[in-house]
């Protein structure tokens, strides 16, 4: 007999999150009946410490360490591998569900939804009633560009579905999308259920602030959209979405960007097709940030923090709209 509900979380050497996700959920995952899955691409800190501490108090957290580093991607594939469980919720160990959120998703699987996605931070007010799965994923694109917002029915080779993307940042994005589109799947699109942030002193390292930002949020972003099933309007509308929801490439980030040396006018050349397809007209004042002198940024970035480049960029961004 099938269990409701796993969760399932990709993690390497994250231990201090770890620690926190399992300190919010453990315990009302335990009285939902909803089993834990942590998949350890073979971290060096004190992951497994934090797992075992856990496991000891609550048994329903399982554990599986990979022998050796198998990739980012790859690891974030191995919660397609569960079986025994109706819906599978693979979610990043950043990112926490509050007990009404994962009571309400137990709810709607009782209705039998193939795909439940859920709101990230609460980012989009529109329920979509009355769209086609096609225009609703277009418009749900960014924020199903987060991993942890979708929730999947089970199905018989999942994994092997799923894992056909890897070369992709964006795999189950895509699998999700050629699963309702070819297979004629209902999407249960839930915003008043949202994912919300993990807050700790420690800063969360991730390609949106690292060398990657453009390689992962530019080119692999559009030829993700590009492997979906979507009309070209669709595709147009969601090239966008993913820096419209996260500010991605919005003027504030752009400076920022450039502030840290991420951004100049070769990488600007380098990913030209792609940004132009995501942020349009912009594109001119991104070009235009980064020819501004590091000398000027970087002392900022250095000395006081990130709100006054949010005000310089505030400026620009004003100066522009006014010319």
């Amino acid at each position: 007999m099938q269990k409701k509900l796993v969760i399932a979380l990709p993690t390497f050497n994250r231990g201090a999150y770890l620690n926190e996700w399992l300190k919010i959920h453990a315990n009302y995952l335990f009285l939902l009946g909803v089993d834990i899955f942590v998949f350890d691409n073979a971290s060096t800190d004190n992951t497994e410490h934090v797992v075992n501490k856990w496991k000891s108090k609550y048994k329903n957290i399982s554990y599986v360490k990979n022998n050796t580093n198998i990739g980012a991607i790859q690891n974030a594939l191995n919660p397609f591998t569960i079986e025994g469980y109706r819906y599978i919720w693979p979610m990043g160990d950043s990112y926490f569900a509050s007990f009404d959120t994962i009571k309400n998703v137990i709810n709607l699987i009782k209705e039998t939804p193939e795909l439940i996605v859920i709101n990230l931070q609460n980012k989009i007010k529109k329920n979509f009633k009355d769209m086609n799965v096609e225009n609703k994923i277009a418009e749900l694109s960014g924020v199903i560009s987060c991993y942890g917002v979708l929730i999947y029915k089970w199905e018989k080779h999942i994994f092997n579905e799923v894992n056909k993307y890897k070369k992709s940042f964006f795999p189950h994005l895509i699998y999700m999308a050629n699963r309702a589109i070819f297979k004629n799947h209902s999407i249960c699109w839930s915003p008043e259920n949202s994912l919300e942030v993990i807050k700790l002193e420690e800063r969360r390292k991730n390609w949106a602030n690292g060398q990657q930002v453009f390689e992962i949020g530019a080119k692999s972003w559009v030829d993700s959209i590009n492997l979906m099933p979507l009309s070209s309007q669709n595709k147009k509308i969601a090239y966008k979405k993913l820096s419209e929801v996260s500010g991605l490439f919005g003027i504030k980030s752009l400076v920022y960007l450039r502030a840290q040396g991420l951004m100049n006018f070769s990488s600007i050349g380098q990913y030209f097709s792609p940004l132009r397809k995501i942020i349009g007209a912009k594109l001119l004042s991104a070009i235009l940030i980064s020819f501004i002198p590091l000398m000027i940024l970087r002392p900022v970035l250095l000395f006081t923090n990130k709100n006054i480049i949010i005000k310089f960029s505030s400026s620009f961004n004003k100066f522009f709209r006014l010319h």
